[in-house]
Order: structure tokens, then sequence, then C-alpha cells
């Protein structure tokens, strides 16, 4: 499967959307894996939603494809969490902002230097 995608995005980059991944399938979950262990360059993103509430059970096999995403550098959720904090923020939403950006924050133990983490000024912003 993941040659296929290689093969769509040889001449065109390719957006793929998989919503509310926290009621995925297994095989939806090792495709997921699959693509995101890929070496070779294809012009491929992958956008996902899904609902962290529904993954605190520990057996939820979501819950092991994140791990490893976030293991190799494949997970942008601070990066996508401070755009949106920045767009509510512009919509008059500070108060929902400054809550997400602040749970998002304390997931972190390492990584202070990074310019993701230069943007926690935007908290100051939404006090």
């Amino acid at each position: 499967m993941g040659d296929a995608f290689a093969v769509l995005t040889a001449e065109r980059p390719l957006i793929l959307r998989l919503e509310d991944l926290h009621w995925s399938d297994v095989s939806t979950l090792e495709l997921l894996s699959i693509l995101a262990r890929r070496h070779e360059t294809a012009r491929l993103l992958v956008l996902s939603t899904y609902r962290p509430v529904e993954m605190l059970d520990n057996g939820h096999p979501l819950r092991a494809v994140k791990q490893e995403l976030q293991l190799h550098q494949q997970c942008e959720e601070l990066r996508a969490t401070v755009s949106l904090a920045r767009l509510w923020q512009w919509q008059g939403k500070k108060k929902p902002a400054r809550r997400m950006l602040v749970k998002i924050y304390d997931w972190f133990t390492e990584g202070f230097d990074t310019k993701d983490w230069q943007e926690k000024a935007l908290l100051e912003e939404l006090d």
C-alpha cells in the first residue's frame, strides 16, 4: 500500500485526511504506521484527528501508533496546537486557546531550546 501512495504522489502532492482515528480499525492504523516509516521521498501530507480522551485506555491501538510516530519525530502536535491557538486568539477565544496550550506544553520534558518551544510566549499573550 505504501508503494501505491508513492505512485500517486510521483507527479502531484497528495493530502490524506484521516479523521476520528480513535474509531479506526487496526488496518487503518497499520497503514498510517507504514506511511510514516517510509524513507523514500513522497509528496504526501497525512493530516489526522483523534480525541485524546478516547485513548485513555492503555490498550487502545492508536496509543502505540502515536508513541511510535512521536518517537521517530513524525508527529507534529505542538505546531498544530500553536497554530490552532493563534487562530482562536484571533477569533477572541483566548481562554480555550490558553487551556489547550498549557495542556500540550505540560507534555514536554525536553526540547526547550527549539523554535516550537519559543512559541510558548503565546501563553502570555493569552492572559
